[in-house]
């Protein structure tokens, strides 16, 4: 079995919590680690592990605020979006105590689930091209009301915030909404390529594409929407592949982006053969040199 895994980090003061999330296509296995960073021997150990039988999770975003009318201590909270069509909200304060405080029924399943703290409002991105935009009443979270923001009819398969806004893609279009009102402020279709945009990444004015069951990266101006570059990582994996396992029949296995990052001056971009790339992020006027692996 190799499961789907997802993780969604909360932090309280002196310690950060990481939600690992693993779906085996049936239920979800969710593990909570903790890190204490300041203590003199600083270690990740176990916090709490529980199952969700039969239910896939398929989205997941740490969210502060109260829900509802929830205990006062639970002033941070894990947003978990489910292929049944339900938001399931898990107490993150104390989340040893595995405690569930609220669940709702959504339109469709969600994608992406995305917390923009500069707008203090949470996107919940939709599988029929969607988007759920929840805000706070009285300092705690209404999931009763909700604004319905209608973009595409396929899949969102990224959300991003930048700045006061918030990217959304869905097939080869990428729209710009307003973080605040949700309002759809610009969209652009990617052109140059046929395939559809599968992750994002952010760094400066660049906006980092990969596309869906692709090698092939994008590099975008995200206020002109130029294209600026491309980059193919499929030689660089398969370098790294052959020299290791050379395959008897001389075939090379396909390699596609699965998870992309951009932190630190670096973008990390995961592949389906196990392998991580990282690239140092560019300055619009060159291209970036490839190194590491």
């Amino acid at each position: 079995m190799s499961p789907e895994s997802k993780f969604q980090k909360r932090t309280t003061k002196h310690r950060y919590y990481l939600w690992v999330c693993s779906v085996d296509g049936a239920s979800t296995h969710i593990t909570i680690l903790m890190h204490q960073p300041h203590q003199a021997q600083a270690m990740i150990k176990d916090v709490t592990a529980f199952t969700l039988n039969e239910t896939v999770i398929t989205a997941m975003d740490f969210v502060r605020g109260r829900v509802g009318q929830s205990d006062f201590d639970e002033l941070d909270c894990v947003w978990l979006g489910t292929s049944g069509r339900k938001l399931i909200i898990y107490g993150g304060t104390n989340p040893e105590q595995e405690k569930q405080i609220a669940q709702t029924n959504v339109p469709e399943t969600p994608t992406q689930i995305l917390f923009h703290v500069a707008c203090d409002s949470v996107f919940v991105a939709l599988a029929n091209g969607d988007i759920l935009l929840y805000r706070k009443e009285q300092e705690s979270w209404n999931l009763k009301h909700h604004q319905l923001i209608k973009l595409d009819h396929t899949p969102i398969t990224s959300v991003l915030a930048i700045n006061m806004n918030v990217y959304a893609a869905s097939g080869r279009k990428i729209f710009v909404l307003n973080g605040l009102t949700g309002d759809v402020q610009r969209s652009f279709e990617i052109q140059h390529v046929s395939s559809d945009v599968n992750l994002m990444a952010h760094a400066g004015v660049g906006l980092w594409i990969s596309l869906k069951s692709s090698s092939v990266i994008c590099l975008y101006h995200t206020e002109t929407f130029k294209h600026l570059q491309d980059i193919n990582i499929a030689p660089h994996i398969l370098r790294v592949t052959s020299s290791n396992n050379a395959p008897s029949n001389n075939s090379s296995p396909s390699v596609y982006v699965t998870a992309l990052m951009a932190c630190k001056g670096l973008l990390w971009v995961g592949t389906n053969v196990g392998i991580t790339l990282t690239v140092p992020l560019p300055r619009l006027e060159g291209v970036p040199i490839i190194s590491g692996n």
